[in-house]
C-alpha cells in the first residue's frame, strides 16, 4: 500500500516535469525536410512516444565524417512509485538523407585487391533497414605478398555485383544498435559466374560484412536527454527501427526514468532557476 508520500510523488512528477518540459524551447512535430520527399514530409506518430508529457529536441549521431544532427521525441508517464514511463523515438531521416554518401567509399584496399562500395539507397521497411547499392571488385597479381617488399602487378579482373544489405536494430544499454541480419549478392553475365567460381563474389561478401560490423559497432544511436533532464536517468528496455511512413528512418526505445525524491529535487532547482516559482532569499 502506499503512502500519502508515494501517493504525491505520483501525481507531482509528471507535473512537475511538464513544468520543466514547459519552459524549453520546442519544435514543430513537422517532418525534418530533405530528400525525397516523401520521406521527409509525414509526421511522426505520437504513438511513437506517447506519454502525459511530451517534448521534442536535437541530438547528434557522431560519425568518421562528422556528427549529423537528429530529432528525438519523448513521451513521459506515471508507472511505478519510483520510476516513470519513457517512450523515446529517434526520427532519423535527417541521417538516412546522409547515409548513402557516408556508406559509399573503399571497403578494402590491398595488394591484391580493391573493393568499393556505391550506396544509393537507404530505407527503412517495418522493423529493418534496406540499403541498395554495388560493390565494384578488382583483383591484382601481387608480388611479395604480406612482405614489406610488396607490389601490386597487372589486374586479372573486375567484377561489379549488385548488393542489398539488410539491418536490424536492439537496445545496448541507452543506445540503439544496428547489426547487419542478411546481405544477397547478384553477380550477372558471364563474367559474374566467372567470378563465382573463383571466389570472387565469397571475397566481397567477407569484405562487406567486416566494414559493415566495424562501421554499425562505431555509430550507435544514442539519444541523450537534454542538460535540464539528465537527473531522470532513463535506462531502456526495449526498442528497434521503425518506419516513418513512407520509407523514413526512426528507432524506438521503451523503458523508464528515475523519479525518486532526490530526482524530484533536482527538477524543482530547474523549475527555480528558470523562474517558474520563486526562491526564497
Amino acid at each position: 500500500m502506499r503512502g500519502e508520500g508515494d501517493k504525491t510523488r505520483w501525481w507531482f512528477a509528471p507535473l512537475l516535469l511538464g513544468a520543466v518540459v514547459a519552459c524549453a524551447p520546442q519544435d514543430s512535430t513537422e517532418g525534418s525536410g530533405g530528400s525525397p520527399e516523401e520521406r521527409n514530409a509525414a509526421i511522426v506518430a505520437r504513438s511513437f512516444y506517447a506519454g502525459d508529457v511530451t517534448m521534442r529536441f536535437p541530438a547528434t549521431l557522431p560519425t568518421r565524417a562528422g556528427p549529423l544532427a537528429f530529432d528525438v521525441y519523448a513521451g513521459i508517464s506515471a508507472a511505478t512509485e519510483t520510476r516513470l514511463g519513457i517512450r523515446a523515438f529517434a526520427d532519423l531521416r535527417k541521417v538516412q538523407v546522409e547515409l548513402p554518401a557516408l556508406l559509399t567509399g573503399d571497403i578494402e584496399q590491398r595488394c591484391n585487391q580493391d573493393i568499393t562500395l556505391t550506396v544509393s539507397d537507404v530505407a527503412a521497411d517495418g522493423t529493418q533497414v534496406i540499403v541498395r547499392g554495388e560493390v565494384l571488385a578488382r583483383l591484382y597479381t601481387c608480388r611479395r605478398r604480406d612482405t614489406p617488399d610488396e607490389r601490386r602487378g597487372i589486374r586479372l579482373i573486375s567484377q561489379r555485383v549488385e548488393a542489398v544489405a539488410v539491418a536490424a536494430a536492439q537496445v545496448e544499454g541507452d543506445c540503439i544498435a544496428f547489426t547487419l541480419d542478411d546481405l544477397q549478392l547478384d553477380p550477372s553475365g558471364l563474367i559474374g559466374g566467372i567470378a563465382d567460381l573463383i571466389g570472387v563474389t565469397a571475397r566481397i561478401r567477407t569484405a562487406v560484412l567486416e566494414g559493415a560490423e566495424d562501421l554499425l559497432e562505431e555509430n550507435p544511436v544514442c539519444p541523450d536527454l537534454p542538460p535540464s533532464l539528465q537527473s531522470l536517468a532513463p535506462r531502456y528496455t526495449d526498442g528497434g527501427t521503425r518506419e516513418i511512413e513512407g520509407g523514413g528512418m526512426g528507432a524506438a526505445l521503451v523503458g523508464s526514468v528515475d523519479a525518486s525524491a532526490s530526482t524530484l529535487i533536482e527538477l524543482l532547482a530547474v523549475v527555480q532557476e528558470r523562474g517558474i516559482v520563486e526562491g526564497q532569499q
